[in-house]
């Protein structure tokens, strides 16, 4: 087993996984989708035609982080709703010896997470919710912790 510990984060937008980031692994690399479309000037500007793009980028990192041995946390700050997506960052991580943990982020509704900071609209967040709550995890894919979110505030899972 190498020194390295990747951790996907599981959860709607508005559930807590950046925030749970910065407060348990602020010293982690993050691999996002979402640092694509912020700007130099720190701006966020979702782009739906540029997602595959931001995808490949977050992977790249993702990459870049496993193979660099000074590297110990890796986090995967991304929604992760579905195992095709999720099994990428697992066959990766896999291949480069590194144990798996999954964040996963429950007690989320629509209504309070349609206040997160990218504006994703409540009837999308439902979608995601529906997705949320059908995704299982193969056991052997690493072990899980579950985080309770209320509101804005994350509870647990340190």
């Amino acid at each position: 087993m190498s020194n390295k510990h990747v951790y996907i984060m599981v959860g709607v937008p508005g559930s807590g996984k950046s925030y749970w980031t910065k407060n348990n692994k602020p010293d982690a690399v993050v691999c996002s989708a979402d640092s694509y479309f912020v700007g130099a000037d720190g701006v966020y500007r979702f782009n739906p035609n540029d997602l595959h793009r931001a995808h490949g980028s977050c992977q790249s990192k993702f990459k870049e982080a496993l193979a660099n041995e000074a590297v110990t946390d890796i986090v995967v700050d991304n929604t992760n709703l579905r195992l095709r997506d999720i099994k990428v960052y697992v066959d990766l991580a896999r291949s480069a010896d590194a144990l798996v943990t999954f964040v996963r982020f429950e007690g989320m509704t629509a209504k309070l997470a349609s206040r997160n900071v990218h504006g994703v609209p409540e009837e999308v967040i439902s979608k995601m919710l529906v997705s949320y709550r059908d995704l299982n995890i193969p056991t052997e894919w690493g072990s899980v912790i579950v985080v309770k979110t209320t509101g804005w505030k994350v509870k647990g899972g340190k």
